[in-house]
């Protein structure tokens, strides 16, 4: 019942839930404009002059009319958006949590602890009321003392000279070797690096030969392995258990060193296919001192008759075992020996007829 005083305003009303007026519902005129309600959800209708139907009022404003959609919140509510058309709420935190994202939200996660840790070289040390928490420590400092080991990766050396060399002298120790004198060289003591004045290859020399050995006695390298005799100007291959070199320049050819011996035949095309020449090398060789002109014999051409006179190292370098040439220039010559022998005879036959 209208009051004393007042014009009461009749309103279009439906207790149906999401129910809403259509256009034709509501009438605007000079007189005034109809209003609708539904009860049940809250909302408050009209028709603007667009002819369109309007929410003018709600019971809980949405997001969409600038409010939250929420009607009530608990001490530390923090509101965010999911998903739809509402905000969300996220509760505050357990005492001592920081906020962290999901990936989709946000989300109170508890820090990770972390341990105290007091060793030879470091020392972290965490300060404030929570010291197991690295996010609520009020300070961290870290100190470092002495010198990094060799088991936490380290050298355990705190300086050094120009120069300094570090190797292993214990299997958790790495010790330093100074730089050796100008001309030195780094050989082995056997035990660690040294600096040396000269390379030395020990030996036992009998008679007119000697065999080279190292310190301990044993003959060095093995089957197909090289070794220097600069004193001849050459070098020889290993082809068996050892390979002795005279101071003659000579080479072992004892009969009882040898098996299944075969006499060489045709030795004198093979020799008459090898030529004698002269000539420089581009680049000259260690087994090689002499400077200039040379004499000597080509290693393809040795090969392609004596393949086992021609020795070819890693590079592809030929060289050319000139004491082994003598045994077909023996058979040669003696081939020839015995052509002349025949032309003799004949020449003799010849006079006596």
């Amino acid at each position: 019942m209208a009051q004393t005083g007042y014009t009461p305003i009749l309103i279009y009303s439906s207790s149906t839930a999401s129910n809403a007026p259509a256009v034709n519902n509501l009438t605007n005129s000079t007189l005034g404009s109809e209003l609708a309600i539904n009860i049940t959800d809250g909302k408050l209708f009209y028709k603007d002059n667009a002819n369109a139907i309007q929410v003018i009022g709600w019971k809980t404003t949405p997001t969409t009319a600038g409010g939250t959609g929420l009607t009530s919140y608990t001490a530390g509510d923090m509101l965010y958006y999911a998903s739809g058309t509402a905000l969300s709420k996220l509760g505050i935190g357990a005492s001592g949590t920081y906020m962290s994202s999901s990936g989709a939200a946000p989300q109170w996660t508890a820090p990770a602890a972390l341990t105290k840790t007091d060793d030879t070289n470091v020392t972290l040390t965490l300060g404030g009321s929570a010291s197991t928490a690295l996010l609520n420590a009020a300070s961290l400092t870290l100190g470092w003392t002495g010198t990094l080991a060799v088991g936490r990766g380290g050298t355990g050396n705190s300086s050094f000279t120009t120069g300094d060399l570090l190797y292993a002298s214990a299997s958790t120790t790495l010790s330093k070797l100074g730089i050796g004198a100008a001309d030195t060289v780094l050989t082995s003591s056997g035990s660690a690096p040294q600096w040396s004045t000269s390379l030395t290859l020990s030996g036992s020399v009998t008679a007119s030969s000697f065999v080279f050995t190292n310190s301990t006695g044993s003959r060095p390298g093995s089957s197909g392995q090289y070794i220097v005799d600069a004193a001849n100007g050459g070098f020889y291959q290993f082809t068996g258990s050892y390979y002795l070199v005279t101071t003659s320049g000579g080479s072992t050819s004892d009969a009882t060193l040898k098996t299944n011996v075969q006499q060489l035949t045709g030795a004198l095309d093979k020799v008459c296919a090898i030529r004698g020449v002269n000539f420089e090398f581009i680049e000259q060789p260690l087994s090689t001192p002499d400077q200039g002109r040379q004499v000597g014999v080509v290693a393809q051409e040795v090969e392609a008759q004596y393949p086992e006179i021609v020795v070819t190292d890693e590079k592809g370098i030929k060289s050319v075992r000139y004491d082994r040439l003598v045994a077909p220039l023996i058979e040669a010559i003696k081939e020839l020996k015995t052509q002349l022998d025949l032309v003799k005879a004949e020449l003799a036959q010849v006079k006596a007829n």
